[in-house]
C-alpha cells in the first residue's frame, strides 16, 4: 500500500510540485495543506503515515507543528523540508524529534527524489519499531503469566530478563536479579561449565538440556531440568540464551 503523507507548505508552487513529483510515483499518497492550522485539523480527522512540513509559514512554523505532533501523535515520522538551512534551525528540528531535515534545492527532480526516499525510510523505520514494541509487549505478557522458570542470559551468564517464577526461586522480584549471574550461588567450577555449555551452542546445534541442583531460601534442595536455546548473530555467534 502507498505511504500516506500529510504535506504542509504555505507556498502554492511547492504544493503543486509535490503533487506532480511525489504523487505520480505511486509509492505515496498526498494530502496537501497550506498552514499549520490546516495540518492540525487534518490530523484530527485523518490518519497519516508520515508528515512533511515546511519551516517558515505564517500561522506557525514547522518546528512548532513538530512539537504539537510529538505531544499529541508521539512517534509519527516527521520530516522538515525547507529552504532555510541555518544551523540553529537544524539543531532545533532534530532536538524536537524530527526524523529528517532536508533542504529544498533548485532541481525538483533531485529534491523530491531524495524526499521520497526519506519518506519511505521513515515509514519503514517506524513500522519496524512498532512491530518490535508489539513483540516485546507480547513477550512480556507471556513471561508474567507462565509458571515455568524462564531466564534470558548473556554468554557470560549475566541475566538480562527473567520471569516471576525464576525470581521466586530466590525469594525476590525477578527485576532484582537482572545484572546478576545465572545461578550466582553455585561454585566457580560449575559456573565455568555452564559458560562453556552456552558458548558451545551453534546455529546447527542451537539448544541443549541440563540438570542442576538448586537450594531454596528455606534450605531445601531440588533438581531442576533446564532447556537452553541460543540466540545468534548474523555471523553465527551466540549473543544470548534463554
Amino acid at each position: 500500500m502507498p505511504v500516506s503523507v500529510l504535506y504542509v507548505d504555505d507556498e502554492l508552487p511547492h504544493l503543486m510540485l509535490a503533487q506532480e513529483y511525489l504523487g505520480a510515483s505511486g509509492k505515496v499518497t498526498l494530502t496537501c495543506v497550506s498552514s499549520g492550522k490546516e495540518a492540525i485539523d487534518a490530523l484530527r480527522t485523518g490518519k497519516f503515515d508520515v508528515i512533511v512540513s515546511d519551516y517558515l509559514m505564517q500561522d506557525m512554523d514547522g518546528i512548532q507543528l513538530l512539537k504539537y505532533v510529538r505531544a499529541n501523535y508521539e512517534s509519527t515520522p516527521f520530516i522538515l523540508f525547507t529552504g532555510k538551512g541555518k544551523e540553529d534551525i537544524v539543531i532545533s528540528a532534530l532536538n524536537s524529534g524530527a526524523d529528517y531535515y532536508i533542504r529544498k534545492g533548485s532541481d525538483p527532480v533531485v529534491q523530491f527524489s531524495e524526499l521520497e526516499q526519506r519518506i519511505l525510510q521513515a515509514y519503514e523505520g517506524h513500522h519496524v519499531k512498532e512491530e518490535l514494541a508489539a513483540r516485546e509487549q507480547l513477550y512480556h505478557s507471556v513471561l508474567t503469566v507462565q509458571t515455568e522458570l524462564f531466564v534470558d542470559i548473556l554468554p557470560d551468564l549475566t541475566i538480562i530478563r527473567a520471569n516471576d517464577s525464576y525470581g521466586a526461586l530466590y525469594a525476590m522480584p525477578a527485576t532484582d536479579l537482572i545484572g546478576k549471574k545465572f545461578f550466582h550461588d553455585i561454585s566457580d567450577e560449575d559456573r565455568a561449565g555452564l559458560v562453556e555449555t552456552v558458548r558451545s551452542l551453534t546455529p546447527e546445534n542451537p539448544s541443549t538440556d541440563l540438570e542442576t541442583v538448586v537450594t531454596y531460601p528455606d534450605g531445601k534442595k531440588s533438581e531442576i531440568f533446564w532447556h537452553i536455546e541460543g540466540v545468534f548473530s548474523s555471523d553465527g555467534m551466540v549473543v544470548s540464551a534463554k
